[in-house]
């Protein structure tokens, strides 16, 4: 049998949308006769909709403007904002206010980030006016319904594994998000916005991942962050993770 201990979680806000956790497993201790269990650490980031992603539709790509609340858009995901192309008025009368028309359109929306280590699970949440699909890394993992009138899609989240898409290094998450016309009068009669939170979590497999100041990203299974490089490689090696790369 083998017994286990836990750990703890040291939380790090890098900015720009984007949180980390460094999260060790716990460091399991061996039965007798049983080879030793690997002590492995884990790093989470979380990517949520903002300013810094990218809108690409028919009139070009630049960055996602970020929308007042719309009273209806009931969907909550915890420091994520509303965002659509530059092409709709963000905000609409006073404080409040409320987002503004946007064109018949498709607008895509991207994010580029970085995998530390190898990827152990991704959860997207996400919630669109009126609807969006999603892919990662050019493979197509879900979205909302699809259904114009379904007010579902901004009043919750669809939660969607994009585990299986993930891959060590650059990775590049892409939400489609579609507002249809809509046949009415006024000026915020048909707003449009995505609303998007991804968590990835991966773990410390290689000792590549502790180089060009890699260390810095990762604890030790006992929530110790690293000193050094060097710290960091002694670690990856001494548990048997990856003897092969120093």
């Amino acid at each position: 049998m083998r017994k286990f201990r836990s750990v703890g979680v040291l939380v790090v806000t890098l900015g720009m949308g984007v949180t980390t956790l460094l999260s060790p497993i716990a460091v399991g201790t061996a039965a007798a006769g049983q080879p030793p269990v690997a002590a492995t650490a884990t790093l989470t980031n979380t990517y949520v909709t903002d300013a810094t992603w990218m809108a690409t539709n028919g009139s070009g790509t630049s960055p996602a403007v970020v929308e007042c609340p719309n009273s209806a858009w009931t969907a909550n995901i915890s420091g994520a904002s509303w965002i659509w192309a530059p092409d709709v008025t963000s905000c609409v009368g006073t404080s409040p206010g409320t987002p503004g028309n946007a064109p018949a359109e498709s607008v895509t929306f991207t994010k580029t980030f970085d995998v530390t280590g190898m990827p152990q699970g991704g959860t997207l949440l996400l919630a669109a006016d009126n609807w969006a699909s999603v892919t990662v890394n050019g493979t197509l993992v879900g979205g909302t319904n699809t259904s114009s009138v379904d007010a579902a899609n901004f009043e919750n989240a669809v939660t969607i594994d994009v585990t299986s898409a993930l891959l060590p290094g650059s990775n590049t998450i892409a939400i489609t998000g579609t507002n249809p016309a809509w046949p009415c009068s006024g000026d915020t009669c048909n707003p449009a916005g995505v609303l998007a939170s991804l968590t990835v979590t991966s773990s410390l497999t290689s000792t590549a991942s502790c180089k060009h100041g890699g260390w810095q990203n990762w604890a030790d299974a006992n929530g110790n962050p690293f000193k050094n490089q060097g710290d960091c490689v002694s670690y990856v090696v001494s548990h048997g993770n990856d003897p092969s790369n120093v």
